[in-house]
């Protein structure tokens, strides 16, 4: 039996006799060496005594071997031929090999499921990031918008203020109102034109902060999806995008019948809202991500290697999966002897 030390990651290697002088391959690095050739023992020969002149009155010195232990070339060459160890120590090399065999086989299958999983949760992140910066962009936009309202609604109480002391003045009567002569703000539209802009800020701001908070948990499932990490988020990723995806749908879907319903009179109007449903047409997307990538979490090849971390001892799964696929044969040859 030869047993060697792979010289790519030094871990040992048992084969047979008959492999010597081949090139084998190491089941956990995957390096290519060749196995030394085994010599026959060579016939011990004295060696002859040395031979002293009858003049020389010098002695020969006898040469003290060099003591060397017994593992010590074994320890520093991969290629060292040891003998054949007992029953329990060649029992435990080869549960070591098995285990190497098994890792190797679950690195092989992580490999394919975060390939499988990669453009997905990629375009998944890629979306929810895009909501987010849209999310921040529509809350100035909102929020300038607001105030903007609330600085014509100052400017025009004011001058109605001056048309009064003016005509106060003159002894004459006070106009009551003065019309508009602008048209209602988006914020004006959602919140009411008399909502104090203060207030419609304190809602901005809350309801930015909800959307901003549901997003981070969808971006986090998102990471966590590509790394094979954190199950739990990944599900609460993949629910609230969902979510937020048939909620958010409402926005370009209104603004798409808006622009079907509208004569086209005004022409900024009808920018605004082609553009403004172009920005929001992927966060009806984002829900439809995540419902695939709920999908893809949820299949058992997949999902069983978010519980496996590399390093960690290899557990009995796929036994269990085997165990699992025998007993369905048995429960259908049962149904064929009542049948």
């Amino acid at each position: 039996m030869i047993r060697v030390r792979c010289p790519g990651c030094q871990r040992p290697i048992q084969v047979g006799n008959e492999q010597a002088g081949k090139v084998v391959q190491c089941v956990e690095c995957g390096k290519n060496f060749r196995l030394p050739q085994i010599k026959p023992a060579a016939t011990a020969v004295k060696p002859a005594a040395p031979v002293v002149e009858k003049g020389s009155k010098k002695t020969a010195l006898s040469e003290t071997p060099i003591s060397v232990k017994e593992d010590e070339w074994e320890d520093r060459s991969p290629y060292a031929i040891q003998h054949d160890p007992g029953p329990q120590k060649k029992e435990e090399e080869e549960n070591r090999v098995s285990e190497l065999v098994r890792r190797s086989e679950r690195i092989k299958a992580r490999e394919r499921a975060l390939a499988t999983i990669e453009k997905p949760g990629f375009y998944f992140k890629v979306l929810a990031t895009y909501c987010a910066v849209i999310t921040v962009l529509a809350f100035l936009a909102l929020s300038g918008d607001a105030v903007l309202a609330a600085f014509k609604r100052q400017m025009h109480a004011s001058q109605l203020a001056e048309e009064r002391a003016r005509a106060l003045k003159q002894g004459g009567d006070a106009p009551a109102e003065m019309k508009r002569d602008w048209p209602l703000s988006t914020t004006e539209k959602i919140f009411g034109e008399d909502t104090h802009y203060i207030l419609v800020q304190l809602i901005l701001i809350a309801v930015t902060a909800a959307v901003l908070v549901a997003l981070g948990v969808i971006i986090t499932g998102a990471e966590r999806f590509r790394r094979v990490d954190g199950y739990h988020w990944v599900m609460a990723g993949c629910i609230t995008g969902i979510v937020v995806g048939l909620a958010g749908a409402a926005i370009p879907g209104y603004l798409f019948c808006q622009l079907m319903q509208d004569a086209g009179d005004d022409l900024y109007g009808y920018l605004g809202k082609f553009l403004g449903g172009l920005l929001t047409a992927p966060i009806p997307l984002m829900g439809l991500a995540s419902l695939f990538v709920l999908m893809l979490a949820t299949r058992k090849d997949i999902k069983r290697e978010f519980f496996w971390r590399p390093g960690q001892p290899i557990t009995d799964m796929d036994d269990e999966d085997n165990e699992d696929e025998e007993e369905e044969p048995d429960e259908e040859e049962e149904e064929d002897e009542e049948d």
